[in-house]
């Protein structure tokens, strides 16, 4: 059965793993393999490549076994060499750095992972003899990328987590904050961060220095912190308090008085039952005091 050939200019580009379809090729790397002949890209975007190289690297643990792992399931050629290359360019080379070099150097035009093959190389998923032993894989991060726009680059795993978490404690605290307010809450999460450090480290001078900063900024931002709270809810003494009040009005926990009978059931027992009582027990002709005029 012949088969219809879509013309170049109806060709997509998709992913078959985040499922996105595009005319653009922009977001896909090339590919030498057969298998992707229809239009000579890869069948999963760039993001999502970068993704599964992650997870290969956390299961690894090593560069050159990530790349190698991800070379095999989409037919691309696989050499240390180039890996090497790599780390001659960057200190902790990504996917992206090796389909650089494997798409553009001449000497691996149209290889795929059959040449890798036919090379010797068996897939064994071994380390390479030829690693070096400074070639470390740094861990990789598990921050994300909104929080590291926040407080900017250049923090640990640790310092990003310590900011973060001071960061909500005092947006928790103080919801209504205005943006100025906001301004004094990233300085005072950083303070925090060095107040911690400074008290790890012993530097009781630079402890004693940082703490007299943060009740400064703290006191002229006009912040303040969560109160204690009743049984362990989220509900505080001032929140409480407010909500009493519209129920029940703060004048009856002054003057217990003025509110003793609130409800009006002390009232009617008088009026329906013990005066009734009364007159029937002694004889008395006793109304309700409103409307009683006594004889005498």
């Amino acid at each position: 059965m012949a088969r219809k050939m879509m013309p170049v200019q109806e060709l997509t580009y998709s992913c078959h793993r985040c499922g996105i379809v595009t005319e653009d090729p922009k977001g896909f790397y090339r590919s030498n393999s057969l298998v992707y002949g229809i239009n000579g890209y890869m069948p999963i975007c760039k993001d999502c490549l970068a993704l599964l190289y992650d997870r290969y690297l956390r299961m690894y643990e090593s560069i050159y076994l990530a790349i190698k792992r991800i070379c095999m399931i989409y037919d691309m050629y696989y050499s240390d060499k180039i890996v090497d290359a790599c780390y001659k360019n960057n200190a902790s080379p990504s996917i992206s750095n090796y389909m650089q070099k494997l798409n553009t150097m001449a000497q691996y035009k149209n290889k795929t992972f059959e040449d890798t093959l036919r090379e010797g190389f068996f897939f064994d998923m071994k380390e390479p003899s030829t690693m070096q032993s400074n070639k470390e894989v740094e861990p990789v991060s598990t921050i994300p990328e909104s929080v590291k726009a926040r407080w900017g680059a250049g923090f640990s795993d640790e310092d990003y987590k310590a900011l973060e978490e001071h960061y909500r404690y005092l947006k928790k605290s103080n919801p209504d904050c205005d943006s100025n307010q906001e301004i004094f809450i990233m300085d005072l999460c950083q303070t925090k961060m060095q107040q911690v450090a400074a008290m790890k480290n012993g530097r009781t001078d630079d402890y004693i220095k940082l703490t007299e900063s943060y009740r400064k900024t703290f006191v002229q931002a006009g912040l303040k912190t969560t109160t204690e709270t009743i049984d362990g809810s989220d509900d505080r003494w001032g929140d409480f308090s407010r909500m009493v009040s519209q129920y029940t009005p703060e004048e009856y926990y002054k003057d217990k008085k003025l509110y003793k009978d609130f409800d009006g059931l002390g009232d009617y027992f008088k009026r329906m039952l013990l005066r009734p009582l009364k007159n029937l027990k002694f004889g008395t002709t006793d109304r309700d005091e409103e409307y009683f005029v006594d004889d005498e």
